[in-house]
Parts: C-alpha cells; sequence; structure tokens
C-alpha cells in the first residue's frame, strides 16, 4: 500500500510539472499604432505615430524610406526626395507612397503591422 502511495505521488509530480512547463502566454503581442494629421501629407510635414500595440516592450519602426526608430510614439517628417527608395511606389511626380511598419515584440514573440502614408513633393 505505501508503494503504491509513493508511486501515485511521484506520479502526480510529474504530471504537475508537465502541465505546469506547458502553460501557453496568456496574451501574446499584438502590434497597432495611428497616425496623423492625416494619412496624405506634404514634404516636411510632421507625422505624430501613436502607439496602441499591446502586451509588447519593444517596438521596431521602419517608415519606408531608409528611416528607423525603436521609439514607443514617434515623429517622422519625409525630406526632399532624392531618389526613389526601394520599398516605396510613385503615383506621379508630385506623390509617392511610404509603407510604414511596425514590429512590437515581447519574451520572443513579435506582431507587425503596415500602413501607408502619402507624401506631395509638389505642395510647398
Amino acid at each position: 500500500m505505501k508503494k503504491t502511495f509513493q508511486l501515485f505521488a511521484f506520479v502526480a509530480a510529474i504530471v504537475t510539472v508537465f502541465f505546469a512547463s506547458c502553460t501557453k502566454d496568456a496574451n501574446p503581442p499584438v502590434a497597432g499604432f495611428d497616425f496623423g494629421p492625416n494619412d496624405s501629407i506634404h514634404v516636411s510635414q510632421e507625422l505624430t505615430f501613436t502607439n496602441t500595440s499591446t502586451d509588447v516592450d519593444t517596438y521596431a519602426w521602419d517608415f519606408g524610406d531608409g528611416t528607423t526608430s525603436t521609439e514607443k510614439n514617434p515623429t517622422k517628417s519625409y525630406a526632399i526626395k532624392v531618389e526613389t527608395p526601394k520599398k516605396t511606389h510613385r503615383i506621379s511626380e508630385c506623390f509617392q507612397v511610404y509603407d510604414i511598419k511596425l514590429t512590437a515584440s515581447k519574451n520572443g514573440k513579435s506582431s507587425q503591422i503596415t500602413k501607408s502614408v502619402v507624401v506631395d513633393y509638389c505642395m510647398k
């Protein structure tokens, strides 16, 4: 009887450790952001980014023109264009679209979101 109880206690301990080590993260990271004043700006006008990500502790921004940031809520303005960056596409001689990507991470897991902004290079 004593050996049966010891075996049962041993098995119960192993099962408890196994299930405790298999717990899933309650909330995976979710990237999110808004920006303004709107999604179409003129050259040198400043964009303000509001980070709406949840359950994250690091941020990696790619503004589509070769510049980046690790700030939580960065600001960005696009300078006079010299050449068309690889991550953009030109609508016309005056307008260029930049894809802004946020990668939000925590504990080795990450989430990404991409939004676009149109920059008017002709309006002063």
